[in-house]
């Protein structure tokens, strides 16, 4: 809870999008920390610490606003929508976490580029998220670029994922490698999936709202 919210200097309403809007911004450092540890892959372990506790921190935005749902008899918009809003922001940050925890289960000691390229498309995206969610209270013009752009980068990501697993069925003979590899690159495609996903659920709030 920030200090203005504890000062009852926010209105309660106001609550819901300032909480959301540091959760989006908990997701785009989680991002940004993963796409770090890819670029200079020197210390997984550190790595994954960092993004448990940036996770974690994420789990504590989504009971904070759960909690003030439940404390509200009135809310600034859909109940169902500040909880998918809520929702899909933490998974977000856990699949991002997740990707991090496989790099050490995995043993992984070098990082193919693709990787690197995929994480640098979940930055972005969550960037855009951010923007999405301190302008998503003025209105649809106000916020549609940046759901289109989060829209874009879901696609531009799925073609770099399917060329990374076909280079990797080309080039890579030890199966185990393959078989790990593969399941990194998908944990990065479905992180870059819950940004649209986050994306997607803000278009209709907009939409149905603005």
């Amino acid at each position: 809870m920030g200090v203005l919210q504890r000062l009852g200097i926010v209105p309660q309403q106001d609550q819901f999008f300032q909480l959301l809007a540091e959760q989006a911004e908990n997701a785009h450092v989680g991002a940004q920390r993963l796409a770090d540890l890819l670029e200079h892959f020197q210390d997984p372990e550190q790595g994954e610490k960092d993004l448990h506790d940036i996770e974690h921190r994420g789990d504590e935005f989504v009971h904070e606003i759960f909690n003030l749902l439940n404390a509200s008899f009135i809310t600034p918009i859909d109940r169902d929508d500040l909880h998918a809003l809520a929702s899909r922001l933490d998974d977000v940050i856990d699949l991002v976490h997740e990707v991090s925890e496989h790099l050490t289960l995995y043993r992984i000691r070098e990082i193919r580029p693709e990787a690197v390229e995929l994480a640098r498309i979940i930055v972005t995206a969550t960037d855009q998220l951010c923007r999405a969610m301190a302008s998503i209270t003025a209105g649809r013009e106000a916020a549609r670029s940046y759901w289109v752009e989060v829209n874009r980068l879901e696609n531009v990501g799925d073609q770099v994922s399917k060329a990374a697993i076909g280079r990797l069925f080309d080039e890579e003979q030890d199966a185990l490698t393959v078989i790990k590899w593969k399941d990194i690159f998908d944990r990065l495609e479905r992180a870059i999936d819950a940004t649209e996903d986050v994306a997607n659920v803000i278009e209709a709030v907009v939409m149905k709202n603005g």
